[in-house]
């Protein structure tokens, strides 16, 4: 848990004040419509209790709010689809740049001299990739649970104990979910180097610049060989 907390505060680091903006601007977006599909269920409960006692003048009433809080939560889904996609772009290209300027600073050429610091800068590569599938799972928890706070809330002032329930049930799927990508990340860092040959490899076989020459040398089997030997041994 503190390695996430650490991962968020990076990448919200990481960013500019315009897009720290966006940031809050979503988090308000998704604060706001979290709240209207429990007015929308609270609304459904009095439209039909209006019906059963067949008290037509609030029953208009209740229908256009109904239907105004719902064609409200749609929009703000539509800005909130927007805003979400933006700051993912944002936040991934902002970490890769980020990478990329201090690797390109004339006193960091010792990186490629020292086998830790290539590693450090493999693993980095890496990280700034996985931001991009990485910031929408953590969006998603983030903007879940507040989605879920005013339901626990309504839940609440009938059924005490329920809000108790959901969130331990909860629990242990964090839980599994943070240990599993721990585990992958500490086998991606124990074979950085068969990772890093099989990138090599890979970009042999594949850029233009090299296909003429692994074919005048008969070079490809070998090539293909010694990346599937790689696999191997990664995996």
């Amino acid at each position: 848990m503190k390695n996430i907390f650490h991962l968020i505060k990076f990448i919200y680091d990481s960013i500019s004040y315009r897009e720290k903006l966006i940031f809050w601007l979503s988090l308000i977006v998704n604060s706001v419509s979290s709240f209207t599909p429990t007015l929308i269920l609270y609304l459904t409960a009095l439209i039909i209790g209006k019906l059963s006692h067949q008290d037509f003048n609030n029953l208009y009433l209740f229908s256009f709010l109904f239907v105004f809080i719902s064609l409200f939560a749609n929009t703000l889904a539509s800005i909130n689809n927007f805003i979400s996609d933006t700051l993912n772009d944002i936040i991934w290209s902002t970490v890769k740049t980020n990478i990329f300027e201090s690797v390109s600073l004339p006193y960091r050429l010792s990186i490629f001299e020292d086998k830790e610091k290539r590693k450090q800068l493999t693993m980095s590569l890496l990280f700034g990739d996985e931001v991009d599938s990485s910031i929408p799972s953590l969006m998603a928890v983030i903007f879940g649970f507040i989605h879920l706070l005013p339901l626990v809330i309504l839940i609440s002032t009938s059924i005490w104990w329920a809000p108790f329930i959901i969130l331990a049930s909860l629990v242990p799927f964090v839980y599994i979910s943070v240990v599993s990508q721990k585990q992958t990340w500490d086998v991606m860092d124990k074979h950085e180097n068969e990772f890093s040959s099989m990138r090599i490899y890979e970009r042999v076989l594949t850029q233009p610049e090299f296909a003429k020459e692994i074919r005048i040398f008969k070079m490809q089997n070998k090539m293909i060989y010694k990346w599937i030997h790689s696999f191997k041994s990664y995996f």
